[in-house]
């Protein structure tokens, strides 16, 4: 499965990222505005991942697009648009933005139970439920724990 992380080289972002790379079969893109910092933030796995500018997102070839960069606005209804055109899932900390349903968009994924809980259900729907197991992790005060 094909998964971008928005913000890729921010602290969340970056956490996102490596736990993503511990999962079988999941392809990790990072999406940011500069490749030298994310090559020098995420140096320890630059060779695992792929790198896009963020000016390039609707270029990208993915199945989900996390957004860990916290943008809003019309620039996030943009990529929830882009997103329901070539049926991406949208996975956002932040809240449902108006005028938006949420038909392949998951809000609220920074606070509990929503990570714990939408986030690996629509893992299993990409999957076609072929997920027999999975690891759920939490993030307080930038440490992941199981």
């Amino acid at each position: 499965m094909k998964t971008a992380v928005l913000g890729a080289y921010g602290g969340i972002g970056q956490n996102v990222c490596r736990m993503l790379l511990k999962l079988p079969d999941i392809d990790v893109t990072a999406i940011g505005r500069n490749r030298n910092s994310a090559e020098t933030v995420l140096a320890d796995i630059w060779s695992d991942i792929n790198y896009i500018d963020s000016s390039e997102i609707s270029q990208t070839d993915t199945d989900i697009i996390v957004n860990t960069a916290g943008i809003s606005g019309n620039a996030e209804n943009d990529i929830i648009e882009m997103c329901r055109k070539k049926n991406i899932w949208y996975v956002s900390a932040g809240k449902m933005p108006d005028g938006i349903s949420g038909t392949n968009c998951i809000f609220d994924a920074g606070s509990m139970p929503g990570l714990s809980l939408l986030l690996p259900r629509a893992v299993a729907e990409k999957l076609n439920g072929q997920i027999n197991e999975a690891e759920i992790y939490d993030c307080v005060q930038d440490r992941f724990s199981k």
